[in-house]
């Protein structure tokens, strides 16, 4: 009898040691799931401030070049000419190419008024003058760049590594001719989406 004691005894013990782990786990499962969403929204953050850094650099980089900011949209800042501008273009008196996307069809004055709500880029240089409009951002990936076909003819936008609110890749915003953050300079910004919330990330929180 004794021995059949110290069996149960022994076996009540095993379950509870069971329970207990079983509710330690499920503790940490908890803690797990509860923190997940934090660190993937910093990590998320992490990644589109790394790109927009990159985009910073580029920029100084070309008001260093040109003595002024490049140009905006003042039309819709959703549809800046950074693409272009801060990687150069080729003109002929009335057409613009871009380097970037030597495939890509010229420009004429009209779409890019249509477009980019301008009379043609600033960072350009005439046929066979390669040294007058340097790119800004040589380690551009394919991924950082968004083909845009809701005008006649395709352009290209610079994007941030997440989708927005409308589930494409995020457009950067860009203003320079009248900033709200940082007046003087220029506001640069996206627009993303967070566990199914529109996050704004601006080069005017660090």
């Amino acid at each position: 009898m004794v021995r059949l004691a110290n069996r149960l005894s022994r076996r009540g013990f095993t379950l509870i040691e069971m329970l207990v782990v079983i509710a330690v786990i499920a503790i940490l499962a908890g803690i797990i799931i509860g923190v997940l969403p934090g660190i993937q929204s910093k990590s998320l953050r992490s990644r589109v401030n790394a790109d927009m850094r990159a985009i910073e650099l580029a920029i100084n980089s070309y008001k260093q070049k040109h003595n002024f900011l490049p140009p905006d949209n003042p039309k819709d800042h959703a549809r800046p000419p950074l693409y272009y501008e801060l990687t150069g273009t080729t003109n002929d008196t009335a057409k613009w190419w871009s380097k970037a996307a030597p495939g890509e069809p010229p420009f004429d004055r009209n779409e890019i008024n249509s477009i980019f709500g301008i009379d043609g880029f600033s960072n350009t240089s005439q046929a066979n003058d390669e040294m007058d409009a340097p790119s800004f951002y040589k380690n551009l990936l394919p991924r950082q760049v968004r083909v845009m076909t809701d005008k006649a003819r395709p352009y290209n936008l610079l994007v941030a590594p997440r989708f927005g609110p409308d589930k494409e890749p995020a457009i950067w915003h860009y203003m320079k001719t009248n900033p709200t953050n940082n007046v003087g300079e220029y506001d640069l910004w996206a627009e993303i989406d967070i566990g199914g919330n529109k996050v704004v990330i601006g080069n005017w929180e660090h």
